[in-house]
């Protein structure tokens, strides 16, 4: 079973590079700009509250990056519906070297060897889950009445619930009064 066979959902290689692109440079971007305007906050213990908000909200970077991050959560999200997350994730994780390298080159920060290591590491194991066509096991859109299952037609058993949490069917017989 493909990708763009799940759940009736035709997605084309196109469509699934569309987004694997759209959730990463969205992802990337959106954490850069978060940055850039989180650097461009006053302190927040000298300023009130409703004072720090506005500032929050009329920070371009702040907004857009905001923006950009709800972008990236709905194409993941969508993405979700026709990839398994054991696809998903790792075929996105070149987002944590991007982040890196555009935090290093454009916010100045200084990242360790320890930390380069970290972001490899954690993007070589989201990668390494990748190698598989993105498939997807089908599930039940809803769950099934109890007594409908196809089992219990075909062998002709009693279509009533029993177990604990429904009562205990009764040794009695049908017609018997106590």
């Amino acid at each position: 079973m493909d990708a763009s066979d799940v759940a009736g959902i035709a997605v084309s290689k196109f469509t699934n590079r569309l987004f694997i692109a759209v959730i990463v440079i969205t992802n990337t971007i959106g954490n850069i700009l978060l940055g850039t305007g989180m650097e461009r906050m006053p302190d927040f213990q000298g300023l009130s509250v409703m004072a720090y908000t506005a500032d929050l909200l009329t920070n371009w970077y702040v907004v857009s990056g905001t923006i950009l991050l709800i972008i990236w959560m709905v194409a993941q999200l969508s993405m979700f519906t026709w990839a398994d997350l054991t696809y998903v994730l790792p075929v996105t994780a070149s987002a944590y070297i991007l982040t890196a390298l555009l935090s290093k080159y454009f916010l100045g920060e200084r990242i360790s060897i320890a930390r380069w290591i970290g972001t490899w590491i954690r993007r070589d194991v989201r990668c390494g889950r990748a190698l598989a066509r993105p498939r997807r096991v089908p599930r039940p859109r809803r769950l099934l009445r109890r007594g409908s299952a196809p089992a219990l037609r075909e062998t002709g058993a009693e279509a009533r619930p029993r177990g604990p949490w429904t009562g205990a069917a009764s040794s009695r017989s049908p017609g018997a009064t106590s």
